[in-house]
């Protein structure tokens, strides 16, 4: 019988997940005060981490769900960096040094924290 429930036991600890973590905080969407409040008026976003160039960066994004939609990256305390599609794509500001870069490495790179839906 324990040869039974000891595998049993073992894959149950393997299938647990870590805690998201972004900017040296788990469970941003609760901890992080600026990202709490922004998803409050959003119904439905993928929500992103990226790191690049050494930093992390949160990127907010419904590229995926509705049509014509964007990417918002923003730094660990909040500040708006870029916008990524959109009604003017490439018209958009963007304060990151090598954007080209960032949103290849986004592309490639990115890492899924969390789905918000409506």
């Amino acid at each position: 019988m324990l040869a039974f429930i000891l595998p049993l036991v073992l894959m149950s600890d393997s299938c647990k997940k870590e805690p998201i973590s972004i900017c040296g905080i788990t469970n941003p969407q609760e901890n992080l005060q600026w990202l709490k409040s922004d998803l409050l008026n959003i119904l439905s976003a993928d929500i992103y981490k990226l790191n690049f160039n050494g930093e992390e960066f949160i990127i907010i994004s419904d590229k995926d769900l509705v049509y014509d939609g964007v990417a918002i990256v923003y730094d660990c305390k909040g500040q708006k960096l870029c916008e990524d599609g959109g009604y003017n794509p490439g018209g958009n500001p963007c304060n990151l040094s090598d954007p080209k870069k960032f949103w290849d490495a986004y592309n490639g790179k990115r890492i899924l924290l969390f789905k918000l839906r409506d």
